[in-house]
């Protein structure tokens, strides 16, 4: 193990999804039932953490994908079972300070929850 820290939560058990390191050595944790995105240092100090607006309804924060120029694509799991996806907003786009760019608001009645994005950059060769 090389450093084990906490994410900071109101809830009790935040069931961290998604670790990441940076290219410039941060770890960027998405904090499960937390809702948050988590920068810690390479040592796993906490530096700071970030939420969605209310209105998004921030209920499980589980796979993202940092964007070419720091923005984070996000997926904010709704639940399990037939109906979630009415609750809430499901895929989003924060710039690098968290600022909200974008969102998805998916059909509740083809899509339930996700908690998985995959976003393809056609502009990058490889």
């Amino acid at each position: 193990m090389l450093w084990r820290s906490a994410v900071p939560s109101q809830v009790e058990d935040p069931h961290v999804w998604k670790a990441e390191q940076l290219g410039d050595g941060r770890i960027l944790v998405a904090g499960g039932y937390a809702a948050t995105l988590n920068w810690f240092s390479p040592e796993g100090r906490f530096l700071r953490s970030l939420t969605t607006p209310e209105w998004t309804r921030p209920c499980f924060f589980c796979d993202f994908r940092v964007m070419p120029g720091g923005c984070i694509l996000l997926t904010n799991w709704q639940g399990h079972g037939a109906g979630m996806g009415a609750l809430g907003v499901q895929v989003m786009l924060l710039d690098a300070e968290g600022e909200l760019l974008w969102h998805w608001r998916q059909d509740p009645a083809r899509i339930s929850s996700l908690q998985a994005v995959l976003a393809l950059d056609r502009g990058r060769a490889g």
